[in-house]
């Protein structure tokens, strides 16, 4: 058995496998398809057929003319598969021509474990103009929906006690995406007001792509007077529920009382008690973003583990010093390619 590039007319059943073997959303096909024709990513899938089991690997690739290199977050997913298989893995890129790849999350812990012949750096961040999503707010599934709003602070407690006394809003969901362009068009006039970007339209049809059978992503919905007021998406696999963007028009709900945390608490009734994934998961935000989502009294958790493997050291000294030149490019690059990743 030898590591292969995953043929397009495949992924979807992938997507449905990884699911069912607990892996993170940030290896599935839909979301690393999301950065097709929208950055300077591209997406690859290579797998592992083994007799039992499988081990898969989605990656993120850039090229910077003699560099070659990738991330994989949270990845990959070895599942009954030779302990060599990791390794295997590592050689099949280096021979590929990839300079570097960096790894996020549990695997970093198995890089340092089985130690392969390749040099490994840690916390360096090799990827200045990428961000992992390693900085979480996670609120846990209850058995009730009543124990479930004990949890939150009495000030989010008292919003949705009176979002549930008014009638004037309507709460909807969409698997399909058929609201996309009413969504897209709250984002931009959200982003505009407030100085930042969300990703192109173009990577939310494609998370909403084959979506009614794969059951990734969700827009949570809240219309006042028949426009769209509020907006958040939903991405998820088997143990979480991710809020990856979101929007509230303020000015068109007017006097009335904010639904912005009851839209929540009803996306994680969905999320909790018909889709029973564990976790809720709002992302760390700092600032007014940061402090309207400590409302639902989240365990802040930090996972930096990062590993970067180096199968070029030369070639890679050379970039790290050409980091270090345009730094400052970088970090205003980085701040949109952020947004690609978390809006």
């Amino acid at each position: 058995m030898a590591w292969k590039k995953i043929h397009s007319s495949e992924l979807d059943s992938w997507q449905q496998s990884l699911h069912a073997a607990g892996a993170s959303m940030f290896q599935f096909p839909s979301w690393l398809r999301a950065f097709e024709n929208i950055s300077f990513f591209r997406p690859q899938f290579l797998k592992y057929e083994a007799e039992n089991g499988f081990g898969y690997c989605g990656l993120l690739t850039v090229n910077f003319g003699i560099v070659k290199a990738a991330i994989v977050s949270q990845g990959p997913v070895l599942k009954d598969v030779p302990g060599k298989v990791l390794e295997e893995l590592l050689d099949y890129l280096k021979v590929k021509g990839f300079t570097f790849v960096r790894f996020s999350g549990a695997m970093a812990d198995e890089l340092l474990a089985q130690r392969p012949p390749y040099r490994l750096i840690g916390k360096k961040n090799s990827f200045p103009f990428y961000k992992d999503v390693l900085n979480h707010y996670l609120v846990y599934s209850e058995e009730t929906k009543e124990e479930l709003k004990a949890q939150f602070k009495q000030a989010a407690k008292n919003k949705i006690n009176k979002v549930e006394k008014y009638d004037g809003y309507r709460f909807v969901t969409d698997d399909e995406g058929k609201y996309l362009d009413q969504v897209y068009e709250l984002f931009l006039r959200k982003g505009n007001k407030n100085g930042f970007t969300y990703r192109p339209k173009e990577s939310y049809e494609q998370l909403f792509r084959n979506n009614a059978q794969l059951k990734f992503a969700r827009f949570y919905l809240c219309f006042f007077e028949d426009k769209l007021v509020n907006a958040i998406l939903i991405v998820r696999d088997k143990e979480r529920s991710m809020n990856m963007s979101g929007a509230l028009d303020e000015e068109q709900i007017k006097d009335n009382v904010s639904p912005a945390v009851y839209l929540h608490y009803y996306a994680m009734q969905h999320e909790f008690f018909e889709e029973h994934t564990g976790t809720y998961d709002l992302l760390y935000s700092d600032g007014a973003v940061g402090t309207f989502k400590k409302n639902f009294n989240p365990d802040h958790v930090e996972d930096e583990r990062l590993m970067t493997v180096v199968f070029e050291p030369l070639i890679y000294k050379l970039y790290g010093r050409f980091l270090l030149k345009y730094a400052s490019t970088f970090k205003r690059v980085g701040r949109k390619a952020i947004s690609l990743i978390k809006r």
